[in-house]
C-alpha cells in the first residue's frame, strides 16, 4: 500500500473517532440538565434528613436527661431506703428501686452509645 494510501486510510479512522466523539459529547450534554435536576433533588433530600437527624439527636438529648433525672429520682429513693426502718412500706423495694436503676442506668448507655455512632454517609 503506498503512503498516500495509508495517510487517507488514517486520516478516514481519525474523522470517524472525531464523529463518534463528536455523538459521545452530544449525549452527553443531552444528560447535563437531568443530572443537574438530580444533584438538586439530592441536596434537597440531604437538607432534610439533616434536619430529621438533628431532630433524632434532640429527642434524644431529651429521653437522656430525663433518664439521668430518673436515675437520681431512684438514687435518691435508694438512699432513704437504706436510712428509713423495715416497717415503711410506702417506699418500693430495695430490689425493685436496684432494679429500676439497673434498667435505667442500661437505657443510658444506650442512647448514649447511639449519640456518639456516627451514621454512614453522613457528614460530620
Amino acid at each position: 500500500m503506498s503512503s498516500v494510501g495509508v495517510t487517507d486510510n488514517r486520516i478516514q479512522q481519525l474523522q470517524q473517532e472525531i464523529e463518534r466523539k463528536r455523538g459521545l459529547l452530544q449525549t452527553l450534554n443531552r444528560d447535563i440538565p437531568e443530572r443537574s435536576n438530580l444533584n438538586k433533588f439530592l441536596k434537597i433530600v440531604n437538607t432534610d434528613y439533616e434536619k430529621y437527624l438533628d431532630e433524632i439527636n434532640r429527642e434524644n438529648r431529651e429521653k437522656l436527661d430525663a433518664l439521668q433525672n430518673i436515675a437520681t429520682y431512684l438514687e435518691s429513693i435508694n438512699n432513704i431506703n437504706n436510712s428509713v426502718t423495715q416497717g415503711m412500706n410506702a417506699l418500693p423495694s430495695q430490689a425493685e428501686v436496684n432494679r429500676d436503676l439497673a434498667n435505667v442506668r442500661a437505657e443510658i448507655t444506650r442512647l448514649r452509645d447511639l449519640m456518639s455512632t456516627p451514621l454512614s454517609g453522613s457528614n460530620p
